[in-house]
């Protein structure tokens, strides 16, 4: 999984890239408490400074000590707001608490308010794309990657299961098959499970799939008939390992309405990961493309994963043991309805007899605050945002000031290009014009493998 990196780090990275560029060090960490309207760092004791050397810079707490103010929260240092004897900065407006030892602190310049760098980088950020997999699925929330803290993966129902503070899912590495999250199942009073229901018609056929692991316990998947309260088809193995669990395509049965899919353990005990929950019509070919694919053409394949060695006695595969297969698919212009309820459909060729999945950009989420993470590229972030600080500078200068600002946008654009070939992601204007170089249009094949960028 790649590295993440927290609001806070970055901010402090752009803080650092200004402080280079106007030669002073932005960065420092308080030696001592100070209060609602100054801190202590014994770093800036200096016995030939002005007391008016930091005039007008503007202060960022990046980050939460004990009672202190919240990190994110910045004020603007005073006239001669400098105390050369001991370090001492005063500042104003006053913050929401006083200022305690250790806290990490950054100095920007009085033209650039922190909140316009963060609000900058959630601009970056929603910008980028990320190549994601994500099951083909009528349920909602397939992948499990949307998550809340104390509820568990959106859109699941738990049963018997932990889902107090960040239970319920896990971003562990070796926890998580595909994306950054898998719902997690730690049993409590009894058999742990996660559900929903959907609705059906009699005599259909369907198929179901998940991905599986126990690091205690046997993880199950299983198909209930909700209006006739019977169990239809289940899977289930008791490895520690990831494992596909597919039973057979299932008929609908007579009088059935709604079916209820569980993925479930069998003991108080259990500790169970799933990862990518498939339920489908086999008959069926439009296909609703989850709510982040902004565009169809951000599609860059459809299609399954052969499986791998059946395990005797079971309805488990093995994974990493078969190649990608594309599935035909079409995306019809007439499908497209940006402002309804289901702007997004594409054809998929049915039959379809394997658990498909889809492989499109997915948009970076945006940060909720200094601890929150992303993934996306640390370096990437830092010189995407520098380029947008130096155009705006460059268009308030003039003379040797404004040749100076494009020279520093320039470097930035060319740092920023560099890594975002590197880790093959890129804008949406960027992926677009790929997408239609390698012959995407109205009509789609099989999937012609990653867009250039």
């Amino acid at each position: 999984m790649p590295t993440s990196v927290t609001g806070a780090q970055i901010m402090r990275d752009i803080a650092l890239e200004l402080g280079r560029a106007g030669g002073y060090s932005p960065l420092g960490t308080t030696t001592g408490a100070g209060s609602t309207s100054s801190l202590v760092d014994a770093q800036l004791t200096d016995a030939d400074a002005s007391t008016g050397a930091l005039e007008r810079a503007l202060v960022r707490i990046d980050e939460k000590v004990g009672n202190g103010p919240e990190a994110g929260e910045w004020s603007r240092v005073r006239k001669a707001g400098l105390t050369i004897a001991n370090g001492t900065v005063t500042f104003s407006p006053v913050l929401s608490a006083t200022v305690e030892s250790g806290t990490d602190y950054s100095l920007w310049p009085s033209w650039l308010p922190p909140q316009t760098a963060w609000d900058t980088l959630q601009a970056v950020l929603r910008g980028l794309r990320r190549q994601a997999y994500s099951p083909v699925s009528v349920l909602v929330n397939p992948d499990f990657e949307n998550v809340t803290s104390g509820s568990g993966v959106d859109d699941w129902t738990y049963a018997n299961s932990d889902v107090t503070s960040g239970n319920g899912y896990s971003n562990t590495a070796e926890r998580v098959r595909r994306g950054v999250y898998a719902a997690r199942l730690q049993g409590s009073g009894g058999a742990p499970s996660i559900s929903q229901s959907v609705r059906a018609v009699e005599g259909q056929q369907w198929l179901a799939a998940a991905r599986a692991m126990g690091d205690s316990g046997q993880p199950e998947l299983r198909v209930y008939d909700a209006t006739n309260a019977a169990d239809i088809v289940e899977a289930s193995h008791n490895e520690e390992e990831y494992m596909l669990l597919a039973p057979a395509t299932f008929t609908v049965p007579a009088g059935c309405e709604s079916l209820t899919y569980y993925l479930e353990g069998t003991a108080a005990d259990d500790d169970l990961y799933f990862d990518g929950a498939v339920l489908w019509p086999v008959a069926r070919r439009s296909y609703e493309l989850p709510s982040w694919v902004e565009d169809p053409r951000h599609i860059v394949s459809i299609g399954y994963f052969e499986r791998g060695q059946q395990y005797a006695g079971t309805d488990a595969y093995g994974l990493d043991e078969g190649q990608w297969r594309p599935w035909d698919w079409q995306w019809e212009s007439d499908l497209t309805d940006e402002g309804g309820a289901h702007p997004f459909r594409i054809l998929l060729d049915a039959p379809v007899t394997e658990p498909l999945y889809l492989r499109a950009w997915r948009p970076y989420a945006e940060l909720s605050g200094d601890t929150d993470t992303t993934t996306a590229p640390r370096a990437l972030l830092l010189y995407m945002v520098m380029q947008r600080v130096w155009q705006g500078r460059k268009l308030a200068a003039e003379g040797d000031e404004a040749v100076k600002y494009e020279r520093l946008a320039a470097e930035a654009g060319a740092n920023a290009s560099l890594h975002m070939a590197q880790h093959r992601i890129g804008e949406p204007s960027v992926r677009v014009r790929s997408l239609r170089m390698r012959g995407y249009g109205p009509r789609h094949g099989r999937g012609r493998g990653f867009p250039t960028v």
